[in-house]
């Protein structure tokens, strides 16, 4: 791929990726050039000067040497799930965001001489019935070396399996998505602005709706509600929950369920479903507390726990590793962090 062809994918991809219009680009750059001109460059004719690379980089947030890098090939193979509520141009920019980071994903891995793989360790376990959900979080967790213990970062532990996660600074409008990579590496798109806990809770649904074979005769809305009970049954084993909490109950106290929003990091709404599924509250009792959640006196209830706020870390583990190894310039490290060279060089320390 010449330089022209390779720019210009990237400027394109780079705009989507911003949710912005041609026209929008230019007027954020003061109109220095117009949007004809800015097809050009975005389709391969022409190069713009470095005056106005400097001032497109700018609007777009991205680092300059990230334009001229030369791309790698597409990612192919993608299956994406359906997403419901957003604009085309958000759908487009969210397809641009995940296939950016599979490529920067894969490039830093043939760098650093790495394998992808992802083992889900389900592939002959079909779904069909609640009790094979809990048996297969239950198999994941054992299979990953989990057991019951608590989950300190969710990010990490899936990043860690071959799971590839993409941060979207995306509007309410967008929760998350998942797509699979040559029939087996799932990826995942998660909102950065969620609170903690709901991060967590989406990032596991997502995995589950990657991983989870499920019967012919699972409608949709079943699926939907049999990947919240894996993402509740990672976050929390039914054992811990009933150890804690105890057998049917007419009524659960706060406090019990703090004491597992903050030591697993699942919302007491989570909880709260976990008990009725597991029929330690009655279907009646869960309505009249779903009814009750926008009322004053259910503000603590909705408060967050003591787990903070995760984030992507793999990958720029991953490229500080090649830069340490001398690998890779502190100048290829920033195009692929998409940070300027005093931010890399500031953050690079070795011991």
């Amino acid at each position: 791929m010449d330089l022209k062809k390779s720019f210009a994918e990237r400027l394109h991809n780079a705009r989507l990726m911003r949710g912005l219009s041609m026209q929008q680009l230019c007027d954020m750059i003061g109109n220095i050039i117009t949007k004809q001109t800015l097809s050009k460059y975005e389709n391969g004719v022409m190069l713009p000067k470095s005056d106005i690379v400097i001032a497109l980089c700018d609007a777009l947030e991205i680092n300059p040497d990230y334009l001229f890098s030369y791309k790698t090939s597409s990612p192919r193979n993608i299956r994406y799930s359906k997403l419901q509520g957003l604009s085309k141009r958000e759908e487009n920019a969210i397809a641009c965001i995940i296939e950016d980071a599979i490529e920067r994903t894969g490039e830093i891995e043939e760098i650093c001489g790495i394998e992808h793989s992802f083992n889900s360790v389900l592939e002959e376990h079909q779904v069909k019935t609640l009790f094979d959900v809990l048996q297969g979080a239950s198999k994941l967790r054992q299979a990953w070396g989990m057991g019951t213990a608590a989950i300190t970062d969710v990010v990490y532990m899936l990043e860690s399996k071959g799971v590839i996660i993409a941060n979207i600074d995306a509007s309410d409008a967008f929760t998350s998505l998942h797509a699979i990579l040559n029939d087996s590496i799932p990826v995942i798109a998660i909102n950065s602005n969620l609170n903690a806990e709901s991060f967590r809770f989406a990032v596991l649904k997502e995995l589950a709706h990657a991983i989870l074979f499920f019967d012919k005769s699972i409608d949709n809305k079943k699926k939907e509600h049999f990947c919240s009970v894996f993402a509740n049954e990672i976050l929390l084993p039914h054992d811990v929950f009933f150890s804690v909490v105890g057998g049917k109950r007419n009524g659960i106290a706060l406090m019990e369920l703090k004491y597992l929003q903050n030591e697993y990091g699942i919302s007491v709404d989570a909880l709260m479903a976990k008990a009725k599924y597991l029929g330690v509250v009655s279907s009646k009792h869960y309505s009249d507390y779903c009814k009750n959640l926008g009322s004053a006196d259910s503000t603590k209830k909705s408060e967050s726990g003591s787990i903070g706020k995760e984030k992507v870390t793999k990958f720029e583990c991953m490229v500080y590793r090649a830069l340490a190894s001398g690998i890779i310039t502190q100048s290829k490290a920033a195009a692929l962090l998409n940070m300027n060279t005093v931010d890399v060089v500031r953050n690079f320390v070795t011991v």
